[in-house]
């Protein structure tokens, strides 16, 4: 089963930007696997902002977002991968890929 959580969120006040990042690890014995998306939203009082994440290909992932008016501290972060799995079978032919969303949200500290 597909585990990811949030381990950094920073706030970049020149740009205007916010970037987040964490693990995006799969159990021993999974079916091959690509994540094909991710996406992110963070929730800080009546503010929020959602961006767009990739696969950096190490077990962790990665994206940014415009920070809007989010500032320094606590916040709620949550995140969401499109994963298309090739069976674990051998399939017949023409089997199509399972494709299957997976979803995380957990508190998370904002620096700058």
């Amino acid at each position: 089963m597909a585990y990811s959580r949030f381990t950094a969120a920073q706030l970049d006040t020149e740009s205007g930007t916010v970037s987040v990042s964490g693990p995006f690890e799969f159990g021993p014995n999974e079916p091959r696997t690509e994540v094909e998306f991710f996406h992110f939203v963070i929730v800080q009082g009546d503010e929020f902002v959602s961006g767009d994440g990739q696969s950096r290909g190490d077990g962790n992932w990665s994206g940014t977002a415009d920070a809007g008016n989010l500032d320094d501290g606590p916040a709620q972060g949550f995140g969401v991968a499109v994963l298309v799995r090739q069976p674990q079978e051998t399939p017949p032919p023409g089997s199509p890929p399972a494709v299957q969303t997976f979803t995380w949200s957990e508190p998370i500290e904002i620096t700058a």
